[in-house]
């Protein structure tokens, strides 16, 4: 039920977009709880039956925002039927960020993107099949080939956006502008690279021959020089998130003693492979238990070896669950009990740190007073320790002498 005062407000909001107020009254509208029914069938019928361009528009737009998967059969009876340029566009934009039924709307797209003869409706396919990620892959790949132009700078956009294989992406980009024909491929292709690559990528000095000889529309030098400045306050981001990780190591480990150190840029590997991911996570276990074999530590993860921020997000957008944090941590409890045992919880701390827009996680680890087995993927049992700055895994004959030294060391420590 809706009480009244979440019906008045939605009367009004209602009367403001049926008065032309406009879309910036719909996410208000969503925000309203229990959102009338009548709004979403009133929205449908009009998308079946309305002739008014502006009415029409409208209705698509408040079903883009609230995501109705019910509306999906008229939206694309409606695009069958559809010759307006503006319609299509917005219809194919409210599918892709419905995202139902993939299984039958990717293959709808791939048609109209492999037979409409518009560039902007083709633009439009391509940024929907991006919402549908991995799905569509291979559609924008070979999409990516054929075509042209603006078309083709969308792809790349795309293709980027959903983080396509970044290494193969930057080989892919390297090959096509060294062969580019036309200086618009060749920018295309350099744009993508300057995304993927920042600033310190080789393909800035073909973007600026490319200025300097006037072969790129003033369009294009403006939408380059946002790409330039959002590299460039990303990099000032990074170099002052730099500097406060440095100050954060300084204070935690008084010593700076590189063996109580290790950075690693990613908790599941960034993949959705299992393979990929249980063996990332298995190395993550094999640090921890060389710091509890050793003088304990601290393991950074979202940093790669040079010590730079990379941040979780990469972790975050394979681990399921709204809440990123907790998945993140249950993920890793659940790898230290099958990789070292329940009973060495107690060794870590797990903790949280952001810096800027990055966010890293940092586990202290403690000495254990016995030697901890790290058990592989293979099930079988391993000792491992810190020397200087990387992770050994004894042999059988190093295991019990290792283990009387230490033992040693940790009673005249106790004495």
């Amino acid at each position: 039920m809706v009480n009244s005062r979440e019906r008045e407000r939605y009367e009004k909001l209602i009367r403001r977009v049926k008065n032309k107020a406009g879309v910036m009254y719909i996410e208000d509208l969503l925000e309203v709880k229990h959102s009338p029914r009548e709004m979403i069938d009133d929205s449908i019928k009009q998308i079946k039956y309305e002739k008014n361009l502006d009415e029409v528009k409208l209705a698509i737009s408040y079903l883009q925002a609230a995501r109705v998967e019910r509306s999906l059969d008229p939206l694309l009876e409606r695009l069958e039927n559809e010759q307006e340029i503006q319609i299509r566009c917005a219809i194919i934009q409210a599918i892709g960020y419905i995202k139902a039924q993939p299984k039958r709307v990717i293959p709808i797209l791939e048609e109209i993107l492999l037979n409409d003869s518009n560039d902007k409706v083709r633009r439009n396919v391509a940024q929907a099949l991006g919402n549908f990620g991995e799905k569509s892959n291979k559609i924008l790949l070979n999409a990516l080939f054929r075509e042209r132009g603006k078309v083709r700078y969308q792809i790349i956009e795309v293709l980027i956006e959903i983080e396509f294989d970044e290494a193969k992406l930057i080989k892919l980009f390297q090959k096509e502008v060294a062969v580019a024909c036309t200086p618009y491929e060749k920018y295309s292709f350099a744009s993508g690279l300057i995304m993927l690559e920042g600033l310190e990528s080789n393909a800035l000095k073909i973007i600026n021959d490319l200025i300097e000889s006037d072969n790129l529309t003033t369009k294009q030098i403006s939408a380059f020089n946002a790409i330039y400045n959002s590299k460039n306050d990303e990099k000032n981001r990074q170099k002052q998130a730099q500097q406060k990780l440095r100050e954060f190591i300084k204070k935690i480990t008084a010593t700076h003693e590189t063996d109580k150190i290790e950075f690693k840029s990613t908790f599941t590997g960034a993949s959705k492979n299992k393979n990929i991911v249980q063996e990332s996570k298995f190395r993550i276990a094999r640090v921890i238990a060389s710091f509890m074999n050793s003088k304990g530590g601290f393991l950074f993860i979202g940093v790669n070896d040079d010590g730079m921020i990379i941040g979780l997000e990469r972790d975050y957008k394979i681990l399921k669950g709204d809440n990123k944090k907790d998945a993140f941590k249950q993920e890793l409890a659940q790898t230290i009990t099958k990789h070292l045992g329940a009973i060495y919880h107690h060794l870590i701390d797990v903790k949280f740190a952001k810096y800027f827009a990055y966010e890293i996680c940092v586990i202290k680890v403690k000495t254990c007073n016995e030697l901890v087995p790290l058990i592989d993927l293979k099930e079988q049992k391993h000792y491992v320790i810190r020397t200087i700055n990387r992770t050994y895994s004894l042999k059988s004959h190093e295991i019990d002498k290792y283990n009387d030294i230490r033992t040693s060391k940790l009673s005249l420590l106790l004495q």
